[in-house]
């Protein structure tokens, strides 16, 4: 009995590890579109007057397509990954300048 036990325990602890080097991803392909209609509700004082209405619209539009690329969205969970992992070690004051380095190298890419 007390095999199945050491066992039972061994295959939990097994998955524990496993589960700890996971990372979710979001893959939501909307196309922007939830961005869209925030800008169409931010762009909506100027609806009487359709030229500024449709200059708010094309900026705040240029916009969602650049938030939204995979390479930031790659760029920014990278980071975060890092960061996690600084936590996971102790080692916080040593990695907190690459984190740092590399939110500076993702803010230049917006």
């Amino acid at each position: 009995m007390e095999k199945v036990e050491i066992k039972v325990i061994g295959v939990i602890i097994m998955v524990m590890i496993l589960l700890s080097f996971t990372q979710a991803e979001l893959d939501i392909k909307t196309d922007g579109f939830l961005c869209k209609v925030k800008c169409a509700f931010k762009c909506e004082p100027q609806l009487p007057f359709p030229g500024l209405y449709s200059k708010c619209i094309e900026d705040c539009r240029s916009h969602c397509s650049k938030l939204s690329s995979d390479l930031i969205y790659n760029c920014v969970s990278s980071c975060r990954l890092m960061k996690s992992i600084a936590n996971n070690i102790s080692a916080y004051d040593l990695v907190k300048n690459v984190i740092n380095t590399c939110m500076k190298e993702c803010v230049k890419k917006l």
